[in-house]
């Protein structure tokens, strides 16, 4: 009798920390899903406002003409404009990455940041995702 009753309390708090880990695990995907989802959003915005730039510098640089300086200083300020917008969101992305995998770790599991090349203008920049590779 006494052994019955030492196994089921092992197969209960065995079945106890099965279910703590199965919700520690849900928890970081759900993390995981729940950054990846804002990173994704950021990236569309970043596209977005990129596009309209692009769109706006083609439209200047048409109306410049032949004029080489006023061409030189509208290329330039573009090129600064755009790695200003692909760094913002590298950076962006990068902290709130780097927030979620230590969350993800003080749950005990690991993950790790996969780059994603985005074009903004005639740039690419490798933004950084999430994914758990330990599930």
């Amino acid at each position: 009798m006494r052994t019955r009753i030492i196994i089921i309390l092992s197969l209960f708090i065995f079945l106890l920390s099965v279910a703590v880990v199965a919700s520690d695990i849900d928890q970081a995907r759900e993390l995981a899903d729940k950054t990846n989802d804002l990173v994704e959003s950021m990236i569309s915005g970043t596209v977005g406002t990129a596009t309209r730039i692009t769109e706006n510098f083609e439209r200047l640089f048409e109306k410049a003409g032949s004029d080489l300086k006023l061409l030189g200083i509208l290329k330039s300020n573009y090129e600064n404009v755009i790695n200003a917008l692909g760094n913002s969101l590298a950076e962006a992305a990068f902290r709130v990455s780097a927030a979620t995998i230590r969350r993800i770790d003080e749950l005990g599991f690991k993950a790790i940041c996969y780059y994603v090349p985005v074009k903004l203008g005639d740039r690419i920049f490798l933004i950084d995702p999430i994914r758990i590779i330990d599930d």
